[in-house]
């Protein structure tokens, strides 16, 4: 109960002064006490509630967790090879003046994502596609990124007109409660700005899945046309690891043929009380 109350004290103190750019916070690099908190915390708590612990605006840890890559994801031993594909693309070195790190990383995990399930067998134009496909989703993250800044300063401006406007009326600073509140509304008209661009960049994006035919709709046609043409089933059987799971679905099948004939070929009492071996086949025929 006294951590917790120690805790909730910590919090009431930063929360009272604001978060973001505001005066209060900590300056400076993060000492590496604060690095290992960071560390120890981050799958438990929101960049935001780290930085309210730690009385720090929310950039320098953002800064901290891109530059350590505390959350960057592992990287299969076989992807090498697709890597080293995607970075000698002539279209590498322009995406690597358009993107930041972050979002170059993103890049490759999805643009390998998206070579593994066509099997690597994808034409210059659906590269084409899956290039400005990545794209889109790139932009999209930035827009979640940005409404969600935006939320946060939103925040951080109502605490403080809370707390101005929880003084005496006397000693309420009306002018700065007027400024504080015209850039939340300009902050929400930003936001209004952004779902519209979400909105229309998801639209593109539904486009050129569907174009690419990557979407279940058309995975579902493809399974479908499988069964009516063998070489329709080729084509299914190129997708990565159909082929063993359709070899271990054949095995099963044996093998539960094996078992059944077996004891279809024992001997068996008829109604009449004679005792005999049913003839299923040659092999199951005895004198």
């Amino acid at each position: 109960m006294l951590i917790v109350g120690v805790k909730n004290i910590i919090l009431t103190k930063t929360l009272e002064i604001g978060g973001g750019n505001l005066p209060g916070k900590k300056r400076g690099n993060l000492s590496t006490e604060e690095m290992k908190f960071i560390n120890d915390n981050l799958k438990k708590m929101s960049l935001q509630d780290l930085a309210k612990t730690m009385n720090r605006t929310v950039g320098p840890i953002k800064r901290y967790v891109r530059d350590k890559e505390i959350l960057k994801v592992k990287r299969d031993a076989s992807d090498d090879k697709l890597l080293i594909m995607l970075h000698a693309r002539h279209y590498w070195r322009e995406l690597s003046h358009q993107f930041s790190k972050l979002e170059l990383e993103f890049f490759e995990y999805r643009w390998m994502d998206y070579f593994k399930q066509f099997s690597e067998d994808v034409t210059s134009t659906e590269e084409t596609q899956m290039v400005e496909l990545i794209r889109i989703s790139i932009l999209i993250n930035r827009i979640m990124t940005d409404k969600q800044n935006i939320n946060d300063r939103v925040n951080n401006l109502q605490d403080l007109i809370d707390m101005e406007m929880s003084k005496k009326p006397d000693n309420v600073n009306t002018e700065l409660v007027g400024n504080m509140q015209t850039q939340i509304a300009g902050y929400h008209a930003a936001r209004g700005a952004f779902g519209k661009e979400y909105n229309e960049l998801t639209d593109k994006m539904g486009k050129f899945t569907k174009d690419l035919k990557g979407d279940r709709l058309a995975r579902k046609r493809k399974a479908d046309d499988s069964t009516t043409s063998f070489a329709g089933f080729c084509r299914y059987l190129d997708e990565e690891g159909m082929k063993d799971r359709e070899g271990t679905q054949m095995a099963v099948v044996s093998r539960a043929g094996d078992k059944a004939r077996a004891k279809l070929g024992e001997y068996f009492e008829y109604a009449d009380g004679i005792v005999d071996v049913p003839v299923l086949n040659s092999e199951t025929a005895k004198e």
